[in-house]
C-alpha cells in the first residue's frame, strides 16, 4: 500500500479557510511528527501556500470526536492535539469538524483545553437531523439563565440563604427534593406580583431560541422538565413553542407564596422517566434523543440520552455528562449537529 505524501502548511493560517480552498474530498487532516498535515493533491499545490513536506504518524480511527472551534488556527489546533493519539480531522462545516482517535483522550483534560482554547470538544456519536428526535432540556441555567428561585428569594428579602442552598443541591451534595422544600419555605408570604416581576426579566440563554428552531424545523418534539416551577416553565414553553413542560407547582393562597410545593417534586428520577416516555411514545430509538441540563438533578437524565450534554455545568455534571458545552452557548450545539457541508 502506496504510503500518503503530506505536508504541512502556515501555522497561522485559518483552519476553515484552508479547507474550503479544497475540493470536499480532500478536506481532512493527518497527524505527523509536528502536527496536523494536509494530503498532497493538486488543488493543494495550486494554493499561495509554502508547503514543508511531514513525516505521517500513523493511526487507527477508532473513537469519534466531534469539535466546534470558531476562527481556530493551525497553531492551535496542534495545541488542542498535542500529546493524543488522533487518526484523522474531517472537516464538516463553518468551523465543526469530526476528529478520530485511536483512543479517547482524558476527559478532563480535554475540556479544559477546550475551555482555555474558547472551542467546544465532545465525543460521538451524534444524532442525524435527517431522522425524527427529541431535545429534553432543564430550564435554569440552561434553557435560561440563572436560577428563578434565586431571583424570588433576592426580591423577597431572603436571597443569600436560598441561593446557597441552591448551589450545594445543583452540585449533588444536597437531596434535591428536600433542598426545594427547605427553599420554597423560605419563600413563604411573598406576593405572587415578585413571581410576575421575575418572569418579566427572564433572559434566554444565547443560543436556545435557535438551536430550538432548527430541530423543530427537522421534525423534532421539544421538552421542558424542570425543578424549578410551572410559573415559569409555561412562559418559556410558549416563547419557544415546546411540546411539552413539566415542573414543580407552587401553592398560592390569596396572592401569596404558601410556602410549599403541590403533587409529585420534579427530581432527577422524574427527568429520566418523562425522557424515557416521551421517547418511546415517539418510537426513537435512543441514539436520536439529545439531553440538556446544568446540575447533579440532570445526571439521571443525561445518562438516558444518545446525547447528554452538561452546558456550562456543576464539575461533577460536565465530568459525568456524555458530552457538554464549556466555553460558548447553544449555537456550538446546533453547529455540531448540522450536517456535512455539501
Amino acid at each position: 500500500m502506496t504510503q500518503q505524501v503530506i505536508f504541512h502548511v502556515p501555522s497561522d493560517i485559518s483552519l476553515t479557510l484552508a479547507m474550503q480552498a479544497l475540493p470536499l474530498a480532500e478536506r481532512r487532516l493527518l497527524p505527523a511528527e509536528q502536527g496536523p498535515a494536509f494530503v498532497g493533491s493538486n488543488a493543494l499545490t495550486r494554493t499561495a501556500w509554502p508547503l514543508t513536506k511531514a513525516s505521517p504518524v500513523l493511526r487507527q480511527a477508532k473513537v469519534p470526536f466531534r469539535c466546534h472551534a470558531p476562527g481556530i488556527t493551525l497553531d492551535k489546533l496542534t495545541e488542542l492535539l498535542a500529546g493524543w493519539a488522533w487518526s484523522e480531522l474531517g472537516w464538516r462545516q463553518a468551523d465543526t469538524f469530526d476528529i478520530w482517535f485511536e483512543s479517547a483522550p482524558d476527559k478532563a483534560q480535554y475540556l479544559e483545553r477546550a475551555e482555555h482554547l474558547g472551542l467546544e470538544l465532545m465525543p460521538g456519536p451524534f444524532p442525524s437531523l435527517a431522522e425524527p428526535g427529541l431535545l429534553i432540556m432543564d430550564m435554569d441555567s440552561t434553557a435560561i439563565e440563572g436560577e428563578c428561585i434565586d431571583d424570588i428569594a433576592e426580591l423577597a428579602g431572603c436571597g443569600q440563604a436560598v441561593a446557597e442552598v441552591t448551589a450545594r443541591a445543583m452540585r449533588g451534595e444536597l437531596d434535591f427534593a428536600q433542598s426545594l422544600t427547605e427553599r420554597v419555605a423560605k419563600l413563604a408570604a411573598t406576593p405572587t406580583e415578585v413571581l410576575e416581576k421575575v418572569a418579566e426579566n427572564i433572559r434566554y440563554t444565547p443560543g436556545i431560541e435557535g438551536l430550538v428552531k432548527r430541530l423543530q424545523e427537522a421534525g423534532w418534539q421539544t421538552a421542558l422538565v424542570s425543578g424549578g416551577f410551572t410559573f415559569f416553565a409555561h412562559r418559556v414553553q410558549e416563547h419557544l413553542g415546546l411540546d411539552w413542560a413539566e415542573a414543580n407547582v407552587l401553592e398560592i393562597v390569596d396572592g401569596k407564596l404558601s410556602g410549599k410545593v403541590l403533587g409529585t417534586i420534579v427530581d432527577a428520577a422524574f427527568k429520566k422517566t418523562m425522557l424515557m416516555r416521551l421517547r418511546d411514545q415517539a418510537g426513537l430509538p435512543p441514539g436520536q434523543v439529545i439531553a440538556l441540563g446544568d446540575g447533579a438533578n440532570d445526571l439521571l437524565m443525561l445518562g438516558a440520552a444518545g446525547l447528554g450534554v452538561a452546558y456550562h455545568g456543576k464539575p461533577k455534571v460536565r465530568q459525568q455528562a456524555g458530552g457538554a458545552i464549556v466555553s460558548l452557548d447553544m449555537q456550538a450545539l446546533q453547529a455540531m449537529l448540522e450536517p456535512v457541508s455539501g
